[in-house]
């Protein structure tokens, strides 16, 4: 059995919505062009959502019936590339993991799959052996979404007290801001280049947004 983190599990949300009046003069043409003014928005941030790497291929023989091999997880290396956005979206540092091992002398080297490669330094490739990397260890791109909206409420009293025009204009994600979903698809190694050392491929390579970018509406409400 192999513990860790659900697949939705998102550690840390933060929600903030606010509407505010802009102050006006109360009386006059300036409060006709200045007054019932409003500002809104709504504010999202949340850490990303956990997500696993995986070894090609179905080294472990179980056609797909169980929870994948895994690689090991180099000690005092940060597996994530804090870079991505200018490092072509590759989300993963590749140099963070390696494939699983055993030593020589081990009584199971016999039955490693070695792929094709020589023992070195004493150790032994073992691709059908479990990593030590943690189910769902690693955890996706944060997302900050922020939403605004300016209204002008327009009162009309000449049909009701209580008739008025509110016109707004809302922007969603009016940063703009790249909200990149933790990857889905990208997320196992190719084939070994040599002892040890991992063809990374696409893997960690983010391919789709939680958010869209930034869109604009126009709208007009009628309240009475």
């Amino acid at each position: 059995m192999r513990k860790g983190e659900c697949d939705f599990n998102i550690a840390q949300n933060f929600s903030a919505n606010f509407l505010y009046a802009l102050p006006a003069p109360q009386h006059g043409l300036m409060q006709t062009l200045a007054g019932g003014w409003q500002i809104g928005g709504i504010i999202t941030a949340s850490t990303g959502v956990p997500f696993s790497l995986m070894q090609a291929g179905d080294v472990l023989g179980q056609q797909g019936q169980s929870f994948g091999a895994v690689p090991d997880v180099v000690p005092n290396c940060n597996p994530i590339n804090q870079h991505f956005k200018s490092a072509g979206l590759n989300y993963i540092n590749p140099a963070c993991f390696v494939f699983p091992t055993v030593p020589l002398g081990s009584p199971v080297a016999p039955l490693c799959n070695q792929g094709g490669t020589t023992p070195t330094n004493g150790q032994v490739l073992c691709l059908n052996a479990q990593g030590n990397e943690r189910r769902n260890q690693l955890i996706g791109p944060r997302l900050v979404d922020v939403d605004l909206s300016l209204m002008k409420n327009i009162r009309i009293p000449r049909i009701s007290e209580a008739f008025s025009l509110q016109l707004r204009v809302e922007a969603f994600n009016i940063f703009n801001r790249a909200n990149f979903q933790a990857p889905t698809h990208n997320t196992t190694f190719g084939g070994l280049l040599g002892f040890n050392q991992e063809s990374p491929g696409t893997a960690g390579l983010l391919d789709s947004t939680a958010t869209p970018s930034r869109q604009v509406q126009l709208g007009a409400k009628v309240i009475f």
